[in-house]
């Protein structure tokens, strides 16, 4: 391989980058910035990865002499390319400043109101807050910042109410700097499911059955009345948990914490897979698995049913668990952010 084959090769590493940019852009596999950062990397890496694999040895007084003879159409096809890949680098960088720029909130809020009917589930994929309230109307106000309002989507399928941004595309171009705030009325409500870092608050929800799915790092403040709860958290998600609820079953994949010791049952069952923690309140039977090293506390005098594979623990509460702080932190800032 010559001197100038080597040094394009370089700068086909280089051009990775700008397909990391790319891909950045278009999917949810990098963030925008982490291409960025992987393009520049591999820019500058280029000649130290090289050197590792003896592909780019320095240049010695052969290889200077041979890249100063006059280039064959292959070498000036190489200079092509590294050229245009420079070239269309530098651009989609600039694309993506200016795209970032124009998508981001102006921090100015207005308020809208929009038409919705006939749903007994709420579905929130992305960032926002949903405060529910059950006033046997069904109404939605959204509050956002002016210029982030026109692309946010709000639409009844299948008895569900999507709440999520407008063109699924468009995720890398829209960062808001203020909450997104969703004010919902419902008359009835079954299923709630937020995916991302959305959150949810209700003030008193009562109905016969209840399932609530979360993922990523989302949250939940609720006070309810049911019949049988169901409960689905996958990821780092946190729940704090008030009122009753007959039966409750809770799966927590990952490291969510689950803090329903206001929350009070008569049986009640916990599976974690990971390292989530859980307070449980149940007077009659309370059946807990754990796979990893989930913890479980409880109240109550109930008959347990337990298995254990791993380093979990199953204790009786005693006032302390870890990331209580912080649910109560977050609900504080619900109040705060409700009144």
């Amino acid at each position: 391989m010559t001197y100038d084959q080597k040094k394009a090769l370089k700068s086909l590493i280089g051009g990775l980058g700008v397909i990391a940019i790319l891909i950045g852009a278009l999917t949810d596999l990098f963030d925008v910035l982490v291409g960025v950062i992987i393009a520049l990397a591999l820019w500058i890496l280029g000649g130290p990865i090289l050197k590792i694999g003896g592909l780019y040895p320095e240049k010695n007084e052969e290889s200077k002499a041979e890249s100063n003879k006059e280039r064959s159409p292959f070498h000036k096809g190489l200079s092509f390319w590294r050229f245009l890949i420079t070239v269309v680098g530098v651009v989609i960088i600039i694309l993506l400043i200016a795209s970032y720029l124009s998508g981001k909130g102006s921090g100015s809020l207005t308020t809208e109101d929009r038409s919705v009917s006939d749903f007994n589930r709420v579905e929130l994929d992305g960032s926002g807050i949903i405060y529910i309230n059950q006033s046997g109307t069904e109404s939605l106000r959204i509050e956002a910042e002016d210029n982030l309002m026109k692309h946010l989507e709000t639409k009844v399928e299948n008895n569900t109410l999507k709440l999520r941004i407008k063109n699924p595309w468009y995720f890398w171009n829209f960062w808001p700097t203020r909450d997104i705030n969703y004010y919902l009325s419902v008359d009835d409500l079954e299923r709630i499911s937020i995916s991302g870092s959305g959150t949810i608050a209700t003030d008193s929800l009562k109905s016969d059955d209840l399932t609530v799915t979360t993922s990523g790092s989302s949250k939940a403040d609720l006070t309810i009345d049911v019949k049988n709860l169901n409960i689905n958290v996958s990821g780092s998600g946190k729940f704090k948990l008030n009122g009753k609820a007959t039966d409750q079953y809770l799966e927590i994949s990952g490291s969510g914490n689950y803090d329903a010791k206001n929350l009070v049952s008569q049986t009640a069952s916990i599976k974690i897979s990971g390292s989530g923690e859980g307070i449980l309140n149940a007077s009659e039977e309370l059946n807990i698995e754990i796979n990893g090293s989930g913890n479980v506390q409880y109240l109550g005098s109930p008959s347990i049913n337990q298995k254990i594979s791993g380093s979990g623990s199953v204790s009786q509460y005693k006032g302390v668990v870890d990331g209580e702080d912080k649910i109560e932190e977050f609900d504080e800032n619900i109040n705060a952010a409700s009144e």
